[in-house]
């Protein structure tokens, strides 16, 4: 077992040293944004139009390849020593779209709710968007 370990370790080392493995890594990066974004999309539509996009593909196992292409980044970015650095840029149109997509598809879903459940689900909502907010667009404070 331990001969296996060791073939891994020098197969992983001799591809570290000629470049591939970086390759690699930046690839899944742009890979994971393509995906990701398609993501959301096929689920903005899957939101208006329900059953559009599920009749044909599953949503749930594009996330699950997603994710785990994502755990597989994470672990090759580990052995490059690379880590993401979110730069927190306020002037960003995408947090915007993301905000204004999010609050449309709030409340075009929330339509059908019992009215009991809907001061619930908007507390909620609003208090995720709080943290949001900290996150984004407060300076450098911790919770």
């Amino acid at each position: 077992m331990t001969h296996i370990i060791d073939k891994w370790i020098q197969l992983i080392t001799h591809y570290k040293e000629n470049g591939v493995l970086v390759l690699i890594y930046n690839l899944l990066i742009e890979f994971l944004f393509i995906g990701y974004f398609g993501f959301l999309s096929l689920l903005t539509v899957e939101t208006l139009l329900p059953l559009f996009i599920t009749a044909h593909i599953s949503l749930t196992k594009l996330f699950i390849i997603l994710f785990l292409i994502s755990f597989f980044a994470l672990i090759l970015g580990h052995i490059l020593e690379q880590n993401f650095i979110l730069e927190k840029n306020k002037k960003n149109p995408f947090v915007w779209i993301g905000f204004f997509l999010t609050f449309g598809i709030l409340f075009l879903s929330i339509i059908r709710f019992p009215f009991s459940t809907i001061p619930l689900i908007l507390l909620s909502f609003v208090a995720i968007i709080f943290l949001f907010f900290r996150i984004f667009f407060q300076k450098d404070e911790t919770f």
